[in-house]
């Protein structure tokens, strides 16, 4: 469940609120700039936005989901970079997929499939490239790696098949022995608070001196599955 800016208004906390297109760098520039005149400074940057279009065959699935993973990353980045002062904190979402071969770059995921992947691999270089730059200036940029997480990115009909390819339509049900197989620990998916607890540890001043870690929330999944299915 999302917090939505009236319950941390509730809270007692300011909120600025503003739709923008992550495709866009100018959209980000001015986004950004509205809330620095609302709230008057930054200090952390989260870029999370992600999709994985599915099912259609069009090769503009994979266009869509780099732009959005991977262009959109690297758009929010930099609007952020002049207005961070040292000791920042910029928090990047990669994807387990991004680390294993054969996650959702095989094909079986179509077009859009392939992209998420090759667009989540690239943050991880990217993620280590820009902790270098930004290290003079104590600015700390971090990955967190989600397995399979409990949100609409897995829980689809698209998804579901995947799992399930011997079923025509697999519900939910179905697919929670295969959801549990994927990680060692034996849980079908790891929740958004998890992400979350992750992402506020990096954000935080305990973290101060953690830069250009690929920091995998996967319940193990990645040992399991270093190179695909392993008995």
């Amino acid at each position: 469940m999302h917090a939505r800016p009236q319950d941390l208004e509730a809270a007692g906390q300011r909120v600025f609120a503003r739709q923008a297109e992550v495709r866009d760098r100018e959209s980000l520039r001015n986004a950004l700039e509205a809330g620095l005149r609302e709230l008057g400074h930054l200090d952390v940057v989260v870029a999370i936005a992600g999709i994985c279009p599915m099912g259609t065959g069009n090769p503009m699935d994979f266009v869509d989901a780099t732009d959005v993973d991977l262009i959109g990353v690297m758009n929010t980045v930099p609007v952020a970079i002049p207005h961070l002062p040292d000791g920042a904190s910029v928090v990047i979402t990669g994807s387990t997929a991004g680390l294993m071969e054969g996650a959702t770059d095989t094909g079986t995921m179509g077009w859009g499939g392939m992209g998420y992947s090759w667009a989540k691999k690239t943050l991880v270089g990217y993620t280590e490239k820009m902790a270098l730059v930004l290290a003079p200036k104590k600015i700390r940029v971090n990955a967190v790696h989600p397995t399979n997480c409990n949100t609409h990115l897995l829980h689809n009909d698209e998804v579901y098949k995947v799992f399930r390819p011997d079923l025509d339509n697999p519900t939910e049900e179905d697919v929670m022995p295969a959801f549990t197989y994927f990680q060692a620990m034996p849980v079908p998916y790891v929740e958004p608070l998890d992400i979350s607890n992750a992402v506020l540890y990096i954000a935080s001043e305990e973290s101060r001196y953690v830069t250009g870690q690929q920091l995998r929330v996967d319940a193990g999944s990645l040992l399991r599955w270093p190179n695909g299915p392993q008995a």
